[in-house]
Formats: structure tokens, C-alpha cells, sequence
């Protein structure tokens, strides 16, 4: 486990969507450099063209430390088909608060699965991600699962879901953690003195999901993250104990409990179960 990150380097965030239609999934490049931290976009439909485009163009020629993907995803990449393990513990333990995940037994869950592997499986196929040196990994290259609502989330103490369908709960998060700094906290522990633009002025809902999944790589190439979960059923990879907000943190230790898994908090050079 790396104890702490290059002074150079990329990671790389996937929002997946499965409209051959519409522009619904997005690729977020964050890399930095000694001074500064930048991202942009590249959004995409669910055509296998326009996939291999978008990530291409967004990548080129670098090797991402981690990619984080926003899918459904289990050990070797396999599809994700059952009520797994990581969507239980979040079910059970915070989704009054912040909402739950899909069940990958659903038919969005499967889509959403089938999206996010062959999305994975272009990344193994081209090279474009490092290998994996992190505890809970599902395969040789660091590709790990996200889901930037329940991160999002996890890091407001008490936070209550909008009730208006016309805004969605990760967007209420986002704006509300970009305008209070505490994303920009965040991302200021794990890259220090290195300026980087305003997380607020990111408006597009996939946009927004996609730097969450890139933020989600960037703690798991830093060593710094927990996940909830367990090895046959995959990992969903989620913020630092010390930022999670208590009452989620108590939420996510009791749902463990229950499902008669461990809640697993990592942090850098050590690892404590709870």
C-alpha cells in the first residue's frame, strides 16, 4: 500500500450510463502535477465506439494510477447478477439518510453491471490503468467501484434527501459539500499546496459523477479509504474513516454487524476492523 502519492500522476473516474441515445456517461481525467490539479471531461453514449473514443481521448498515452468506475462490479470482473454484500450494508445501515444503491439483481442493477464491465474490460484490453497494490482488489490492474451518492453522503453529518424528483440526491451533495469547501478539503489533504479550480463551477450531473469516481481512485492510489463489502461479491470503495461524518460511521458499523461482515477502515500504512 503506497503511503503516499507521486508528485506527479493521473487517475481516472467513470460515470456509466447505458443510453445508446443520449450523452448519460462521462470520463473524468484528474491528474496534477507539483503545482497543479486539473480535470476535464469526455461524455459519451453507450455505443462500444463511442466508449473507446471518449476514454481514449481522455487518457491518450498516460497509465492512470486507479480508475474508479460507477457500476456494479465483482472479483475478475465478472457481472454482478445478485443482492450483493456492499448494496446490503448500505441498504441497512444509511439509505434513510442518504438514499441506497440499485440491487444488481434488478434489471437496472444488471444493465448497469454490463455496462461497467465492458467498460473495465477496454481498460484491461488497452493497458491505460496501473497495477493494483490495494487490500480489496478485484483485479490485477487498479479498477475499483464507486458510487458517488452514498460517498457524497457519507460525508455530511445528517444530510436529508430533496424531496423535489427534479433534483437528484448526489447533485444536492455535490453542491452542498463544494460550497460549503469540503470536497476541496479533501482533495487539498491528498495533494497539498497545488491550486485546482472551484468544484462548484461543475454544473453536469454524469460530470460531477465521474470526478467523485476519479477522487474514488485517487484515495485507493493514496492507500487511504474504506470499503464495505467482501471478496466474492466486490468492494465498494468509500471515503476515509476520519471524514466520514459519525452518525454515518456509526450507520455503516452497525449495518456490518448485522450482515455479519466487518466494516473495513483503511488508512494509510494500517488497516483496523471494526
Amino acid at each position: 500500500m503506497r503511503d503516499c502519492l507521486p508528485s506527479r500522476g493521473s487517475v481516472v473516474g467513470i460515470d456509466v450510463g447505458y443510453s445508446p441515445k443520449n450523452l448519460t456517461s462521462s470520463v473524468c481525467i484528474l491528474e496534477w502535477d507539483v503545482k497543479a490539479i486539473s480535470w476535464r471531461f469526455e461524455r459519451f453514449r453507450y455505443l462500444p465506439e463511442d466508449r473507446q473514443k471518449a476514454i481514449d481521448s481522455a487518457i491518450g498515452n498516460r497509465k492512470a494510477l486507479a480508475v474508479g468506475i460507477d457500476g456494479p462490479l465483482k472479483l475478475n470482473l465478472e457481472a454482478a447478477t445478485t443482492y450483493r454484500m456492499c448494496e446490503r450494508m448500505l441498504t441497512s445501515g444509511i439509505h434513510h439518510k442518504i438514499g441506497k444503491p440499485g440491487q444488481s439483481s434488478s434489471p437496472n442493477g444488471k444493465n448497469l453491471s454490463k455496462a461497467a464491465v465492458e467498460t473495465a474490460e477496454y481498460l484491461v484490453l488497452t493497458s491505460k490503468v496501473g497495477i493494483a497494490s490495494h487490500p480489496q482488489k478485484i483485479h490485477d490492474l487498479a479498477i475499483v467501484e464507486a458510487f458517488p451518492t452514498s460517498f457524497l453522503g457519507l460525508l455530511i453529518e445528517g444530510p436529508v434527501p430533496s424531496r423535489s424528483k427534479r433534483i437528484k440526491r448526489s447533485d444536492q451533495y455535490f453542491s452542498l459539500l463544494a460550497n460549503s469547501g469540503r470536497l476541496s478539503s479533501l482533495l487539498e489533504t491528498l495533494l497539498p499546496k497545488r491550486i485546482f479550480d472551484d468544484f462548484a463551477s461543475i454544473r453536469n450531473h454524469d460530470d460531477r459523477a465521474s470526478l467523485v469516481c476519479a477522487l474514488t481512485a485517487l484515495l485507493v492510489a493514496s492507500g487511504t479509504y474504506s470499503a464495505v463489502g467482501c471478496n466474492s461479491d466486490g468492494w465498494i470503495i468509500l471515503p476515509p474513516k476520519k471524514w466520514l461524518a459519525p452518525c454515518m460511521l456509526r450507520g455503516l458499523i452497525e449495518a456490518g454487524q448485522r450482515n455479519g461482515e466487518k466494516f473495513l477502515i483503511f488508512e494509510v500504512g494500517a488497516a483496523k476492523d471494526f
